[in-house]
Parts: C-alpha cells; sequence; structure tokens
C-alpha cells in the first residue's frame, strides 16, 4: 500500500467513523472491534510507509549532499584552470612588450597589446560622495513587516496563511 492510499484509508476510516449503521430491525450495530482492528493495520502500515519514507528522504539529502560537494570540487578545478589561463595570458603579454612589437600575426592568431585606463575604487569612501554616484538596491524588510502584521497593522498585499511543519527526528 502506497502512503498516500494510507491517507485516503484513514479518510475512510473516520467517515466510518461518523457514520452510525443500523440493522433491519433498527439497532445500531457495534462495529467498534472492526473499526479498531482497521485503526491497528492502518497505523502499522503507516509507521511502516513512514520509516521507509524517512530513509528514502535520507537517502536524498545524502546524494544532494554528495552533489553539493562534488560541484564545490569542479567549481575550485575550474576555478584553478582560470587562474592558470589568466597567468598564460599574463606571461604572453609581458613576452610581446618584451620583443618591442605591439602587435603580432601568426598563421593562427593575431595578438595586440594596448593601454588602457583602470579604474580602483577600493579605497573610496562611500559616504562622502554624493547620492548620484551611489546605487541603492530596496527590499522589503520582511523581518519588520512581519513584526509590524503580528502586532495588528495592515498592509496592502500581505497576505498571511497557515502552513503544517513536519519534524522528523
Amino acid at each position: 500500500m502506497r502512503l498516500f492510499d494510507i491517507g485516503l484509508e484513514y479518510e475512510g476510516l473516520y467517515s466510518l467513523l461518523e457514520e452510525i449503521e443500523v440493522d433491519e430491525n433498527g439497532v445500531v450495530i457495534d462495529n467498534s472491534e472492526a473499526v479498531a482492528e482497521l485503526y491497528q493495520e492502518l497505523q502499522s502500515n503507516l509507521e511502516d510507509k513512514l520509516d521507509a519514507s524517512s530513509y528514502i528522504c535520507k537517502e536524498l539529502k545524502s546524494n544532494a549532499d554528495t552533489l553539493k560537494a562534488e560541484a564545490k570540487r569542479l567549481t575550485e578545478k575550474a576555478r584553478t584552470l582560470e587562474n592558470r589561463e589568466k597567468k598564460i595570458k599574463l606571461l604572453m603579454k609581458e613576452a610581446i612588450i618584451q620583443s618591442g612589437e605591439m602587435k603580432l600575426k601568426t598563421d593562427k592568431f593575431s595578438f595586440s597589446v594596448r593601454s588602457s585606463e583602470v579604474y580602483n575604487y577600493d579605497d573610496v569612501n562611500m559616504f562622502s560622495l554624493s547620492d548620484e554616484f551611489i546605487k541603492t538596491k530596496q527590499e522589503l524588510d520582511k523581518t519588520l513587516i512581519k513584526k509590524y502584521v503580528k502586532a495588528g497593522g495592515k498592509i496592502e498585499g500581505v497576505l498571511v496563511s497557515e502552513d503544517t511543519i513536519m519534524t522528523v527526528r
């Protein structure tokens, strides 16, 4: 039985509990033993399925963590290769400059070295500049909005809903 089916079975059990069965003589039929037996069977099925599902969740989490670690390793490897590329290009540029030629052409590539302006902004005091030179990113202060709404305030567009949370230990 699938986990989804167990949920449907519980719904059926609850509706069975709400129904009152009467025999042809008008006497209420006591089906409490059958309901209790069905409940016990569903409960053990549910527990087994929850345990199995928890193992699946742990396996998926483990696989995701493994893939994240592999992605980190590959990102570091890519960064190493990019740094090697930069170093080789720097060596190529220095060799061209030392040759005294600013443009070289081979059978496969054309190389040129030229000057350009470089701006370094590391030592600029941002607070001493006019606002026109500063970009600002505006975003919602969700924590402040949440406190305001919890205190009874209303903000158009803020929707408060309820969700259920499951914890597994």
